[in-house]
């Protein structure tokens, strides 16, 4: 029997255009646009609705990535696309390759891209240099990092698509503990991820593969986004 794959993708805010080829164009699996704002539509694909809970764009996008388990229901994959990036391989090739390195069939649960920056430290402080973080916010978990010892260089992973293999509870609760420090510290998943994995004792399954080898990225540049929502802007000023 065929495995049911799921891609889905999440639009939250309108702070940048909506990618309608994240998800792919190919036939045989189920695409999900999640979103804030039911006007937004993709061909192909189901539009759900997110409830807010007073979380906002920023984090309530960040919901069905990073707990697949709470969101997507009958499916054996769950392959999140970034609305930035364009899958550029079928998601059923995606899921055969990832079998094929194991043995023909794969474990549940996560699949992760490394990235050449291996410090989730080094990572902090760039966000902040950027402004992507506050000076509280980086003081507070740098201090968290360090009184549990947690160890520089255990690597930081890139997650524009996230890969994951459905029906594994330690899965979920690493998803749980991930989503709980992403809410309480920071908005950058790409921090916490690795403490949380880190943390749980979860296993590290890196992919050989990278995500340029599976998908165009980006698709659009800050530039892009600025203009944008100056059009917004001019928009809702008429």
């Amino acid at each position: 029997m065929s495995e049911r794959i799921t891609v889905y993708s999440c639009y939250f805010g309108a702070h940048e255009p909506l990618n309608p080829n994240a998800m792919g164009d190919w036939s045989g699996y189920e695409k999900i646009l999640f979103t804030d704002d039911p006007v937004h539509q993709v061909d192909g694909a189901r539009t759900e609705v997110v409830q807010d809970f007073g979380l906002g764009p920023a984090y309530l996008s960040r919901r069905p990535k990073l707990c697949p388990h709470h969101h997507i229901k009958g499916a054996d994959w769950a392959i999140y696309v970034d609305n930035r990036a364009s899958l550029t391989v079928a998601p059923q090739d995606i899921v055969d390759r990832i079998n094929t390195e194991y043995g023909g069939e794969a474990p549940a649960g996560r699949y992760l891209f490394l990235h050449n920056k291996k410090c989730a430290y080094r990572e902090m402080m760039r966000c902040k240099r950027r402004d992507l973080i506050t000076e509280a916010q980086f003081s507070e978990l740098y201090k968290v990092f360090e009184a549990q010892g947690f160890p520089e260089r255990w690597g930081v992973f890139v997650n524009t698509i996230m890969i994951q293999k459905m029906g594994d509870a330690e899965t979920d609760g690493m998803n749980e503990f991930w989503w709980e420090m992403f809410l309480r510290y920071a908005k950058r998943d790409q921090i916490t991820l690795p403490f949380a994995l880190w943390r749980t004792g979860y296993p590290r399954r890196v992919l050989p593969f990278g995500i340029s080898d599976i998908a165009r990225w980006p698709v659009f540049g800050r530039k892009d986004r600025i203009k944008f929502r100056d059009e917004l802007k001019g928009k809702a000023a008429e």
